[in-house]
């Protein structure tokens, strides 16, 4: 095994266990695995009326059946997503995860078991197995969409720092997902981004030399940018308030694929790419509609220009952006900053 691999088996085992965006998740996820696994062993045990299913083997059947999970999705991360075509639904490439799951890591073990003699050892392992995995991913999706609020980061590069609160030092960002409370600070530096998930389908990756405050998450995500330059992909839906407040201008996101800048003078430039958005002063006057393909700029204490022919390549790194980011495949397999 060279060290090549090994950094990226590391890397795959750090990324699941990092996964869940809180530690809460983790525990969460982990009590009830512990607490669901032991009523589930027993109830094995009884229906197989198990004589040598005893605590040596239960915790055995705990050990096979979290390891062979993780070992799983590991496998399934390293050597079956990065080889299944775009095309392929998320559905199609979930399936290969739990296929890998299946007939690499559970059927293997499942036969030694049985050639033991442990039958209901097996059946055991294989249920905890698949309630384990059941919880995790229902912990997930349940911490993602009723959990605390907070915006998850995909995928960053180079150096990012962070900062929970207004007042905190800035910490350098080591983990390629984690998540960020209502109120953090992102500041990334020369050649380093980030790429944010901000919930209802809304993604954003924050440029470098960039300063940017999360305070809201979801339908109603908002963000305040200071400096730099942030990209992002909205999905229109009835309830979506998107808004970029910049020291110039407020910006308002019904579906959009868009850029934003702020320079050092406190200038704002907005070019949409797709779909409109709503540019006015920060007070709210002077209010001016970009649609596809334009831009308008605004400086502090001035309402917006009117609207301009935008510069082509300006739109296409934000339908980059947008390929990029709509691809599930991307944001599992960290390409997004790679379409930059």
């Amino acid at each position: 095994m060279n060290n090549s691999f090994l950094s990226k088996l590391i890397e795959a085992v750090q990324s699941l266990l990092l996964d869940p965006v809180t530690q809460l998740h983790l525990l969460v996820a982990g009590g009830l695995c512990v607490a669901l696994g032991f009523v589930v062993l027993r109830r094995t045990a009884e229906s197989f009326g198990a004589a040598n299913l005893g605590l040596p083997m239960m915790l055995l059947s705990y050990v096979l059946g979290g390891g062979g999970m993780l070992a799983g999705f590991v496998a399934a991360e390293l050597f079956v997503l990065p080889e299944i075509p775009k095309s392929v639904p998320l559905a199609g490439y979930l399936g290969g995860v739990l296929g890998v799951l299946v007939l690499a890591i559970a059927a293997p073990i499942t036969k030694v078991l049985l050639k033991l003699g442990y039958s209901s050892a097996a059946s055991s392992w294989l249920t905890v197995l698949g309630a384990c995995a059941v919880i995790v991913f229902g912990a997930d999706f349940g911490f993602t969409n009723f959990g605390p609020q907070m915006a998850r980061v995909i995928n960053h590069k180079g150096g990012v720092a962070y900062r929970l609160t207004a007042t905190a030092t800035p910490e350098d960002m080591t983990k390629r997902r984690m998540g960020l409370p209502l109120g953090a600070e992102i500041i990334t530096r020369a050649d380093s981004s980030a790429t944010l998930d901000l919930g209802a389908k809304g993604y954003i990756t924050v440029r470098p030399l960039t300063i940017v405050r999360i305070r809201a998450v979801g339908d109603n995500a908002t963000l305040e940018l200071e400096t730099g330059r942030v990209i992002g992909s909205v999905k229109h839906t009835a309830a979506t308030k998107f808004q970029i407040r910049t020291p110039a201008a407020n910006t308002g996101i019904v579906g959009t694929d868009f850029m934003v800048d702020s320079d050092t003078a406190k200038q704002t430039i907005v070019t949409v790419a797709s779909g409109k958005v709503a540019v006015s002063a920060p007070n709210g006057s002077g209010t001016v509609e970009v649609g596809a393909g334009y831009t308008t700029s605004a400086a502090p204490g001035r309402p917006p220009s009117p609207p301009r022919l935008a510069n082509p390549a300006d739109i296409g790194i934000i339908n980059s952006f947008k390929a990029a980011v709509g691809d599930p495949m991307s944001r599992r397999n960290k390409a997004i900053e790679d379409a930059m």
